[in-house]
């Protein structure tokens, strides 16, 4: 996505690093945190989302049920994408931890219909936004997540002057 360009609007990407003791995602805790910033010249929106990465086969429920509690203390926005051979899919962590039946057995949305929604603003928690070193350090401490997905937008159609 990163540098992607479409109707004057052009995507930013950003994904923490992984790798070694003092990596972003060795400080963060969750698996990663969504952050969508979009401004254009008569809306701006910053908000973002937690989520865990699970393989659907390897599922502890338990622990994942553990997870998600912890998630929604920070935030209502908080997700498990499950992952098979088949792809992914999204499902509310509040109704990982509200019932007894497997995640994967769990009202899903597809990968993409969960960003189509995260896009249009009907998904995103307005306190999860900052990505410079203060807004990272805070995030770090508040939701410990280990990665991060920013997802910015920015109108950037120049108004030339014309000649007189």
């Amino acid at each position: 996505m990163n540098g992607f360009r479409i109707k004057g609007v052009q995507w930013r990407a950003k994904v923490l690093t992984d790798r070694g003791p003092h990596s972003q995602e060795h400080m963060f805790g969750a698996d990663f945190l969504g952050v969508l910033e979009i401004k254009c010249a008569d809306y701006m929106v910053r908000k973002g989302f937690l989520a865990q990465a699970k393989r659907a086969e390897q599922l502890r429920i338990e622990d994942l049920r553990d997870q998600c509690s912890k998630m929604l203390e920070h935030s209502p926005d908080a997700f498990v994408f499950l992952y098979d051979r088949s792809g992914v899919t999204v499902v509310p962590a509040i109704s990982v931890i509200s019932c007894s039946i497997s995640p994967t057995q769990l009202y899903a949305r597809s990968v993409a219909r969960f960003f189509e929604d995260h896009l249009e603003c009907f998904i995103g928690d307005h306190r999860i936004t900052a990505l410079d070193a203060r807004g990272l350090e805070k995030l770090r401490h508040d939701v410990k997540a280990r990665s991060l997905l920013h997802l910015r937008a920015e109108d950037s159609i120049e108004v030339l002057a014309l000649p007189s």
